[in-house]
Parts: structure tokens; sequence; C-alpha cells
């Protein structure tokens, strides 16, 4: 059984196998290096055949690597990040923001608002035939920021491309995040648009611009989705 999540001209084709959804026609590419054998490089090819955009330098609770999808694993669909009318949409998803906690937070926000969400999409993945693949938190969204052209974010950027990140924003939050080019991810505050944040909107989540940068609050719906790319960790 097949079903197309569709916005705008993007769209993502899933296939129900057990009950399950799982993204099909990804690239898979061979893997140069797997954490344990011999150490990753930003830029290698991971277990998944994604893109190795982040190393912590040093084993963590999580792992020590992140890995992107690949550029052309699903174009990059347009996801919302919880439909009204989940338990999700109006209650607080205890998610966290660091780098490290987007697994987690996939999981949470897949039990409150269900599948068919932008962490759903995300989950459903199966590059390198691995299903440990989950939508980046807003730290972990700005790695892939930072590395974007290694990610091949940059690539036939037109318009406003902005990516749903794991993370719930506080209600109303008065500020947006600007991050610079840096690993750190040092970030000055500045005025944000609000998107989809009107009167009577009750919760938002981080997401983030390619063209400049701005990590900012989007109503749940997303204006009808935003892009969605998968990362792991390992």
């Amino acid at each position: 059984m097949m079903f197309v999540r569709r916005a705008g001209a993007a769209m993502v084709a899933l296939a129900l196998l057990g009950g399950v959804s799982v993204v099909t026609g990804q690239s898979a590419r061979a893997a140069t290096c797997d954490g344990a054998s011999a150490p990753c490089a930003i830029g290698d090819t991971g277990p998944g055949g994604g893109v190795v955009f982040y190393d912590a330098g040093s084993v963590k609770a999580w792992g020590r690597y992140l890995e992107s999808a690949p550029a052309n694993w699903n174009t990059d669909p347009y996801w919302i990040w919880c439909d009204k009318g989940k338990a999700g949409y109006d209650e607080a998803v205890k998610t966290g923001t660091a780098i490290g906690t987007g697994a987690a937070n996939t999981k949470l926000i897949i039990k409150a608002c269900g599948k068919d969400s932008a962490a759903g999409a995300a989950s459903a993945y199966r590059g390198g035939s691995l299903s440990d693949w989950y939508l980046p938190s807003k730290l972990e969204l700005n790695q892939m920021y930072v590395r974007r052209t290694v990610v091949g974010l940059v690539d036939g950027i037109t318009g406003d491309q902005t990516y749903w990140s794991s993370s719930q924003a506080r209600k109303r939050t008065p500020t947006a995040d600007l991050p610079g080019d840096e690993p750190t991810g040092r970030s000055r505050q500045i005025t944000p648009r609000l998107r989809g944040l009107a009167k009577g909107v009750p919760v938002s989540a981080w997401a983030q611009q390619l063209t400049n940068g701005l990590q900012q609050p989007v109503a749940k719906w997303g204006a009808g989705g935003l892009l969605v790319r998968p990362v792991r960790s390992f």
C-alpha cells in the first residue's frame, strides 16, 4: 500500500510494511567509516549511507558522530510538525534542544502526534537498512546548517527553505536565534517572524532557514508544512 504526502511542489512516498511507514527510493552509498574500526571525518559517508556532519570529539551517551541523510534521500519532503486535533498540538511535548536529544524527541513527538508528522517521516527513513533515523534537535539542525555545503543543503535553494527541528519552542517565544557559521553555535538575538503564531495558537516548534541561518519558532501546523531531513547518531 502506498500513500503520498504533498505540500507545494514537494512530495514523499511511503510504503506500508507491517503497519510501519518506511520511506522508499532513497539513494544508497557505501560507507567509508563506521566510527568503531575507523574514525570518521566530516564529509565521510556514514553507516547509513549519509553524510557525517558532526564529530563530538569523543564518545558521548548518545554516540560521537551525527550523520545526515543524503541530499537526494527523498527530495526533502514537506510535513507538518503536529496536526491539529492531536494531543501534541496544543500540549507541551517535553523535548530537548541539545545535541544528542533528537532521537528521544522524535519518539515523544510520534507518541503525541502520530507517524503522520515531520518526526514520523524522518523516523520512517531506512538508509543503510537502519531504523534509527530521527528528526534533528534544534542544535543538531544548526550543525547541519553550519555544514550545509557538506550535507548538500545549499544545492538549488530557491525562496524561503525552512527545516523543522524536533525541539518544541515556548509559547509566543519573543526572540529568534541567528546562529553564526561557527561549530560552537553561538547566536545573537533578533526580532523573528513568528509565522503562524497568531493569538490563540498555543505552542510552536523550532525551525531553521537555509538562506540566513535564522532559527525561529513556527506554529506546529507549519503553514502547511516545512522541510524534513533525517539524521542519525552513532
